[in-house]
């Protein structure tokens, strides 16, 4: 069996905060289970869910300058 953590885990690993966690279990964006009173996460879960957060840069457009 998976090593699970619980969202307290799962907040320290991703670096923000148990309510972001959370959120994005109540959202469906993180899959959780919970076979009692509290969630727990696969790591493989949570890396995808981190993961799929990426920031994607724009590219900044060439000003031309006015004399």
């Amino acid at each position: 069996m998976a090593e699970f953590m619980n969202c307290e885990q799962a907040a320290a690993v991703a670096k923000c905060s148990i309510y972001k966690i959370l959120e994005a279990i109540k959202q469906g964006e993180l899959k959780a289970y919970r076979p009692g009173k509290v969630y727990v996460i696969d790591p493989a879960d949570l890396d995808s869910w981190v993961r799929s957060s990426a920031v994607k840069v724009k590219k900044k457009k060439d000003r031309k300058v006015v004399v």
